[in-house]
């Protein structure tokens, strides 16, 4: 039995054939829909990221917290130094040399501790906290990659070093929102209570 291939087309068939591949050879590439190609590189701005996640904007309003918490007690303790330095410029005519240097030896002691613990707290606020942030950091890392093969991307690169940027590839605002999905919950650092004035001797008489 011969196969149908191998039968030999006539003339007419020839003709019908080319026809067709003529037809189809100038016809226009995007005629049939196509499925959009993944774009090769997406954009993502690390900053507004890092900046507008939830876990970010909660790290940041406790910082800001505590802070503020840290600079109040400082204000009502420079406050009574300022109000006891007064007094002791009043009380100096009233008082004898060696009296009144103690007094203001005594003064300068406290004093200095009370700036120093202020500045020891605030250091290890800031740094507890930049800790908490290169958490954060970490934590985006995987989500970019995972953002990255879902797409289909060769590559994210930071929005933030571009100088022109089509919106199209930009995914800054889905990553925030996986972020958002993923880590709702920040690596807050606990403190515990905070006396500036704890364990410091009342001024001396």
């Amino acid at each position: 039995m011969i196969a149908q291939t191998d039968l030999p087309l006539s003339p007419m068939r020839r003709t019908l054939i080319a026809g067709a591949v003529f037809w189809l050879a100038g016809w226009p590439k995007n005629a049939f829909p196509q499925e959009p190609a993944a774009p090769p590189v997406l954009m993502v701005s690390r900053t507004r990221v890092l900046k507008e996640a939830r876990a970010a904007r909660a790290l940041q309003d406790a910082e800001d917290a505590l802070s503020a918490q840290l600079q109040d007690q400082y204000d009502r303790v420079k406050e009574k130094f300022s109000a006891e330095e007064k007094e002791l410029t009043a009380l100096r005519p009233t008082l004898d040399r060696e009296t009144f240097d103690a007094r203001v030896a005594d003064f300068d002691r406290r004093l200095r501790i009370t700036r120093r613990r202020t500045q020891d707290r605030a250091s290890e606020l800031q740094k507890r906290f930049q800790s908490a942030r290169l958490e954060l950091v970490r934590a985006l890392d995987p989500l970019l990659e995972q953002i990255r093969r879902e797409r289909g991307a060769l590559v994210i690169l930071n929005i933030d070093n571009a100088l022109a940027v089509d919106p199209s590839i930009d995914i800054t605002n889905d990553v925030i929102a996986l972020f958002n999905d993923t880590l709702s919950e920040p690596p807050i650092p606990e403190f515990g209570p905070f006396d500036i004035e704890a364990g410091i001797d009342p001024p001396a008489n």
